[in-house]
């Protein structure tokens, strides 16, 4: 059965966006070159891959998505989605297909883009789709922020068993209640048997139970234990070089989430294991561009095109995947602003702070080439530039002092290191 078109309420799309912007007078204009149109299920709106420079709104039904890779998503009338456009970018990304009699409108992706560029011109909240001249063309940012202003977003799931044990610690610290779960998971209840009786915990004889382990190092230790294990098993490619960054990413994530500790003992006013959970996922919006990546296998001869993705995107993907996983707001800060080595948005050092200021000391040393793969750039601040060294009391003798107050802290640094990289 072919579509089938009709008139469209001028209200109906002003319910869009950006066509909300639009007056009164523009949406009846543009209601009247802009046909509702009806299909049955099952039929193939968009082809991936096609070019005819339309964005579809759907009015009614229920939509699939299919990625080139075959990656799917699902919209229904009256989602967040539903009110965005739809395969906006040019050529399409996905293959539209409805799963339900549905009703929608395509409308010119100019119109579109002059809107946001007018809301861009004056300033006012806008998801701007071009960001600038050198990566309008990659395929890898146009693809994932498809995803991201249209709630796409693939979010990396925690196993339920990190889940289960975090909400029985955080309600009621029950002893028992965690113990009997990390008994189910002999993987994490044999990491944490070797954390309690490792250097940093070896005090009096070693443990050899669950439940000695937990008492021994505690609660909260035990909370990032299992985050850490759980996590680690998401660092993982069947893709030689995305492993590789992969690797790389989690290698540095724990000697953050170390220096975050021992910067937090050191100086006494932060708590260290929050500190710690804190650095350990500070990078976390890398893991969705570096999976995205796996999908672009021509990306390896160009890593730049990965760089810079990561430079845009990786701070707001990880504020948005922290949120997800029902993390403290602190925890969607740090993603956010652990690289804006210039934020100073109070007088006092909060936790970002600290992260911040660890991240910068675990770059000491490294390749201009390797700072780039971890934060999109080259180009870091000396570390008594930043405000945050200011504000933690590290100035005091410039940026040696807390060199070597680091330096003092070697072993536990180290210790702290083996174990998130279990």
């Amino acid at each position: 059965m072919a579509q089938v078109a009709d008139t469209i309420d001028p209200k109906i799309l002003a319910n869009f966006y950006p066509l909300n912007a639009l007056t009164l007078d523009e949406l009846e204009l543009l209601a009247e070159q802009t046909p509702l149109v009806r299909a049955k299920s099952g039929k193939v709106l968009v082809q991936c891959g096609a070019s005819d420079k339309k964005a579809l709104y759907l009015v009614s039904g229920k939509l699939e998505l299919t990625a080139a890779d075959g990656h799917v998503h699902h919209i229904e009338e009256g989602s967040t989605q539903s009110f965005k456009p739809i395969s906006h970018l040019d050529p399409h990304r996905y293959t539209v297909k409805t799963l339900s009699p549905a009703c929608f409108v395509r409308v010119d992706n100019h119109i579109i883009d002059n809107l946001l560029e007018e809301e861009n011109r004056f300033g006012e909240k806008v998801e701007d789709l071009y960001v600038n001249e050198t990566i309008i063309n990659n395929r890898l940012f146009q693809d994932l922020y498809e995803d991201l202003v249209e709630d796409r977003l693939i979010i990396p799931t925690l196993p339920q068993v990190a889940v289960k044990i975090c909400r029985v610690i955080d309600e009621d610290a029950d002893i028992r209640k965690v113990e009997a779960i990390i008994q189910t998971d002999p993987s994490i209840a044999a990491a944490l048997m070797k954390v309690a009786n490792s250097a940093l915990y070896r005090i009096g004889k070693p443990v050899r139970t669950i439940e000695q382990a937990i008492i021994k190092i505690g609660l909260k230790m035990v909370k990032n234990i299992v985050f850490t294990y759980s996590l680690k098993d998401m660092f993982r490619s069947t893709h030689t070089y995305i492993n590789q960054r992969l690797k790389y990413m989690w290698m540095h994530s724990a000697e953050v989430a170390a220096v975050s500790f021992v910067l937090a003992n050191k100086l006494g006013r932060f708590d260290p294991e929050y500190a710690l959970l804190l650095g350990l996922l500070h990078d976390i919006g890398m893991l969705p561009i570096l999976t995205y990546a796996e999908r672009y296998p021509e990306l390896v001869e160009t890593p730049e095109k990965i760089d810079a993705t990561i430079e845009q995107l990786h701070a707001d993907v990880g504020g948005i995947i922290l949120s997800e996983w029902h993390f403290d707001e602190e925890f969607a800060t740090v993603a956010r602003e652990a690289d804006d080595w210039f934020r100073n948005p109070r007088p006092n050092a909060d936790y970002c702070d600290l992260v911040l200021m660890a991240q910068l000391h675990s770059f000491i040393g490294k390749a201009k080439s390797n700072v780039q793969q971890l934060t999109g750039t080259k180009t870091l601040p000396p570390l008594s530039g930043v405000p945050a060294f200011r504000k933690l009391g590290l100035s005091t003798d410039g940026p040696h002092e807390s060199i070597s107050l680091l330096a003092d802290a070697n072993r536990q640094l180290s210790e702290a290191k083996q174990i998130l990289t279990l």
